[in-house]
């Protein structure tokens, strides 16, 4: 009896977090995020969830259109990877670090990391951080609030790559379960979206997301000239440029 109460014990340690990553129950919670990944007087503004900035991030169904959320530094951090802290928004663990893809001639370098943390009782979902330089390693434990690294906001001049540009290029956010994305921004608690909003001046979360059926009904063409339609757009920094 004994070995089959064991059995058992070990079955369901193994079964139960599988069947919550394969089905609705992984989708994110609501208050998944009971920390802000930033600060948002360190933001100077936001791209919206499907919005057309940067390239095309779709999943689970939708094309063209960016299913994540850039974010933009204040200027004061220049072209920096060492200064504007992020932090985990959730108790989880660092399941996943990789190089990012993206070249940075300028640099003789890549764009960072991205950094993959999944919350302690959702095994199916995580967020997925973009250009980033993690002060934390692979399968480390985190706290809501704790940094887990430094926005890496470098970038080379768009005309010659060869040389520093003298504004800072963004990090990226985004929220996942398996192949479909989540806006990042409805999934915060009231304390946490109230931060966001304050600084923004937005009244709703709804104003972070672009309906998938307006997204739908105009899909992004070009994601350099149609961005700035995505974007907050209300943190309003004079010294930043147009989107890139």
């Amino acid at each position: 009896m004994a070995h089959t109460h064991g059995s058992q014990a070990c079955y369901n340690a193994f079964m139960i977090p599988l069947l919550l990553l394969f089905t609705g129950c992984a989708e994110p919670k609501e208050d998944l995020l009971t920390a802000s990944f930033a600060d948002p007087a360190d933001v100077s503004r936001i791209s919206k969830f499907r919005s057309c900035c940067g390239h095309d991030y779709s999943h689970k169904g939708e094309d063209n259109r960016s299913m994540k959320h850039y974010i933009h530094p204040d200027a004061r951090f220049g072209v920096s990877n060492d200064e504007m802290p992020v932090y985990a928004p959730f108790d989880g663990r660092v399941s996943k670090i990789r190089t990012d893809t993206r070249e940075l001639p300028c640099f003789d370098d890549t764009h960072g990391f991205q950094v993959f943390i999944r919350p302690d009782d959702q095994p199916g979902v995580f967020i997925k951080l973009f250009h980033v330089n993690p002060i934390v390693e692979e399968g480390q434990r985190v706290v809501a609030g704790e940094q887990v690294a430094w926005a890496d906001v470098r970038e080379c001049n768009s005309s010659d790559e060869s040389q520093i540009s003298e504004f800072p290029s963004s990090f990226d956010i985004a929220l996942h379960r398996l192949n479909k994305s989540f806006p990042v921004f409805t999934q915060m608690t009231p304390d946490v979206w109230a931060e966001w909003a304050e600084a923004d001046e937005l009244s709703v979360v709804d104003e972070t997301v672009i309906p998938a059926a307006e997204r739908d009904a105009d899909p992004c063409t070009d994601y350099w000239q149609e961005c700035e339609a995505g974007m907050t757009g209300l943190w309003g920094n004079e010294d930043y440029p147009p989107w890139w």
